[in-house]
């Protein structure tokens, strides 16, 4: 573990604690403590009429996420999520070195 990083994780567990956590599940796995913005909808106007989108990123500490999910972050990309009592679908996986940002989208999207 690089100097940063140790000095991330031991910010990060009072950050959360002033921030907020909320609870984060994939794949029906273990639930992780993940900071969340607001869950954003949104309409797209294409070709054929309008589109709703529903999005939400949460960022959880990498040691939570690895400790819950041993998978590569591809293998959780479309899978199903629960956060804020709501289902999502996860968009994509985005592993850093201290966080990781999961970014969900509304189930119904394939």
């Amino acid at each position: 573990m690089s100097l940063l990083t140790s000095f991330l994780a031991t910010a990060s567990t009072e950050a959360f604690a002033v921030i907020g956590n909320e609870s984060l599940t994939v794949n029906s796995g273990t639930a992780v403590n993940a900071v969340m913005n607001d869950v954003v909808n949104s309409r797209q106007y294409a070709d054929i009429g309008m589109d709703t989108d529903t999005t939400l990123d949460c960022v959880v500490r990498l040691s939570d996420w690895t400790a819950a999910y041993t998978e590569n972050g591809i293998f959780y990309v479309g899978k199903l999520a629960t956060a804020r009592g709501l289902s999502f679908r996860v968009e994509s996986v985005d592993v850093g070195a201290s966080f990781v940002t999961v970014r969900l989208k509304d189930p119904t999207k394939a």
